[in-house]
């Protein structure tokens, strides 16, 4: 059975994107934060997607190997950080408005 790598490429992205938005949000001591909102907003969505994609593939991969943990761990990985980058982005939207 062919291997499909992207749930584990999704992951990685998604790890990286996740520290770039928690690091970038946090406020400096003039009040702004450390990198542009719009810029964390689109990390936000471009993670969701890649991530929720990555989870999708990686859960109809599992159903086919049955048993496989690791990709069973990659999977709930990426659907965590799906997760994760709604509530981050919803977070930052709300504090764009008054």
């Amino acid at each position: 059975m062919k291997k499909n790598p992207f749930p584990g490429i999704a992951l990685t992205l998604g790890i990286v994107l996740s520290m770039l938005t928690l690091f970038g949000s946090t406020p400096m001591e003039n009040g702004n934060t450390r990198l542009p909102v719009l810029m964390l907003l689109l990390a936000c969505e471009f993670g969701f997607i890649v991530t929720l994609v990555g989870g999708i593939m990686g859960f109809n991969q599992l159903r086919k190997q049955a048993g496989n943990r690791a990709l069973a761990a990659i999977s709930t990985g990426c659907t965590l950080l799906a997760i994760n980058f709604v509530y981050l982005g919803l977070q930052l939207w709300s504090a764009l408005s008054p």
